[in-house]
């Protein structure tokens, strides 16, 4: 996977486990098992919690089989390395309490407004109005700019770079 500006930000190869979802919509989850020819070679193991005779769980293996997609077939990309991940915790809770206490603010302020039959183009209530409009905006625009989506690759900002070996 790399940037557009070609700078290089996860590698795969042989062993490692991968997620990722084909241009028709098929997400596909396991461990490479082969990179060659352009396509990758995932071996995708169904594990499921089963019941035994006592009634107890435990977790059996279905069954394994094993996905070949070529490398272009591929939508999106699941990145996992902690050093590219943008999200960070505290503006992600920072994010969430302005778009949820702006929202709740002007909810709360626009029915005690009519509660109490105080006029919504009012000085006072203006300016309530502007301060739970300005947190909302401010949670909206963090919310863009920080959430990722699903922290799968996206499209437009990374493309797959086939590298051949073989030659």
């Amino acid at each position: 996977m790399k940037k557009k500006n070609g700078r290089l930000v996860k590698t795969f190869m042989v062993g490692v486990p991968i997620i990722y979802e084909t241009i028709s919509g098929v997400p596909v989850n396991g461990e490479i098992i082969s990179i060659r020819n352009d396509s990758i070679f995932v071996k995708v193991v169904n594990v499921r919690t089963m019941r035994n005779d006592l009634g107890s769980l435990f977790r059996d293996t279905i069954n394994t089989y094993i996905v070949q997609d070529h490398y272009k077939s591929i939508r999106k990309i699941m990145l996992f390395d902690r050093l590219y991940n943008r999200k960070n915790f505290g503006m992600e809770k920072v994010e969430q309490i302005l778009y949820l206490g702006g929202a709740g603010y002007l909810v709360l302020n626009l029915f005690n407004g009519s509660f109490t039959n105080e006029k919504l183009t009012s000085k006072k209530n203006l300016g309530r109005l502007g301060i739970s409009l300005g947190a909302l905006g401010t949670g909206l625009f963090l919310r863009k700019i920080i959430r990722i989506e699903n922290d799968f690759s996206s499209p437009r900002r990374h493309r797959i770079h086939y590298v051949n070996m073989n030659k």
